[in-house]
């Protein structure tokens, strides 16, 4: 009660989407201040406009405005280690005194063997951000990792963080190596120098890329020659029927037009209703 009746304090709490993919509201304050996690960038692919993203943001752009607060948020998992992040977390690091991140891990697309909380193949962490009104000369980042200390089940994640609070968790400390990652995670430097000493891949060829993603591989890839002449032909003939469609993924998305690219869109609409 003391504190609510004496102390101005800010605290933010959201459960924001989990999915990895560029949001489509790109017209408010946030969009303009998620810049700064994109600054000095030179990567060909920026996964920055994540809702999960924004709502850090926002809640860190509010906080450094009131001086003063904290947030608590359970995310998407992928900032903790995302290289195209590494400015968020330097930024993260910067605003607030104490950072503690509980890895609750269950990342089925990297091939984590241990079970999500949510049915879902993201891998998720709980955070807090605490701001103080008179910053501390030492920050203090604490981590914990369920799948480090053997919490792989779901019953046993919920049990965990049940009979568990910020105080009785066995964090491990991190101290982000300043330049030019910050990670949220514990890392091993001890082969550093010798790393170091290895050519790039940049160094090694003349041209490069960061590589292709179709999100449609079903359609556009396949080992078979004649399969795959055979799908382009159906898909560009507009002879398909709505199955064809769905298995194929042809529909447009927030990166791109597929369906538009198709023409399909100048047909009949019973195209796909078949």
């Amino acid at each position: 009660m003391a504190i609510k009746d004496r102390i101005n304090l800010l605290a933010i709490i959201g459960n924001p989407p989990y999915f990895n993919g560029k949001s489509q509201t790109k017209k408010n304050v946030i969009d303009d201040e998620l810049q700064v996690y994109k600054y000095g960038l030179n990567e060909q692919k920026i996964n920055l406009d994540d809702e999960y993203i924004k709502f850090i943001r926002f809640a860190e752009w509010k906080i450094n405005k009131c001086g003063q607060g904290v947030v608590g948020i359970i995310t998407n998992n992928s900032f903790l280690d995302g290289v195209t992040h590494r400015q968020m977390r330097k930024h993260l690091y910067e605003t607030f005194d104490e950072i503690y991140i509980l890895n609750l891990h269950g990342n089925s697309r990297k091939g984590d063997a241990d079970k999500n909380i949510f049915d879902i193949m993201l891998g998720v962490s709980i955070s807090i951000f605490v701001k103080l009104s008179k910053p501390l000369k030492q920050k203090n980042i604490r981590y914990f990792s369920v799948q480090e200390n053997g919490i792989l089940k779901r019953a046993e994640k919920l049990s965990f963080l049940q009979n568990n609070f910020i105080k009785t968790v066995d964090w491990v400390e991190l101290k982000p190596k300043k330049t030019p990652y910050f990670w949220f995670v514990p890392k091993d430097f001890s082969h550093e120098k010798e790393y170091e000493k290895f050519w790039k891949i940049t160094e090694i060829f003349k041209v490069y890329g960061s590589g292709v993603k179709t999100n449609r591989d079903d359609l556009l890839v396949n080992y078979s020659k004649h399969k795959l002449a055979k799908n382009l032909e159906t898909a560009f003939s507009f002879d398909f029927d709505k199955k064809f469609a769905e298995k194929f993924n042809i529909k447009n998305s927030t990166s791109y037009k597929f369906r538009d690219k198709l023409g399909i869109n100048n047909l009949k609409s019973s195209i796909l209703k078949r």
